[in-house]
């Protein structure tokens, strides 16, 4: 191969990256607003919630900067606003993205995110129970009266 030929080649390549990062920038906001009217669909009528594949609609478009802790759980959380969570659910959903954090014990460290999440001034992550099982969710603009779900801790599992 001489040096012309190389050229060509890498001319021909180029235009072609070019095309293709297009078409993956178009792609990347039709994902976007799929996934914000789903939301809203769900946001309106929870109940359809069991329709959605909730990996699917908050799976990650860019590998390159992977959310960790709090933000990972968070991201979650906001994918579904007021949709309750179990520490366990969050686990399996952060495990099928890859952003399980590196722990002996995933859940606990999935548990301290979420109860810094709850604690943090300014945030709409709200812990409650429902049938005796402690459940977290993102409530966004909420009112500061707890959901109606909300029983207090009294029969949270110890850390």
């Amino acid at each position: 191969m001489e040096v012309w030929d190389a050229e060509r080649q890498v001319t021909q390549l180029a235009d072609e990256l070019i095309q293709q990062r297009q078409l993956a920038e178009s792609a990347t906001r039709a994902v976007v607003g799929l996934t914000k009217i789903i939301n809203g669909y769900v946001e309106m009528f929870p109940e359809l919630a069991r329709l959605v594949d909730r990996d699917a609609l908050s799976a990650p478009l860019d590998h390159d900067e992977t959310p960790r802790g709090a933000e990972a759980v968070r991201i979650i959380l906001q994918d579904q606003p007021n949709v309750p969570w179990l520490v366990s659910e969050l686990v399996n959903a952060l495990d099928s993205r890859g952003w399980l954090p590196e722990s002996t014990n995933p859940a606990n460290a999935v548990r301290t995110a979420l109860e810094r999440l709850v604690a943090a001034p300014e945030s709409d992550v709200v812990k409650g129970t429902r049938s005796g099982k402690v459940i977290y969710s993102y409530e966004p603009d909420r009112i500061t009266d707890p959901p109606p779900y909300y029983r207090g801790n009294d029969d949270e599992e110890p850390f």
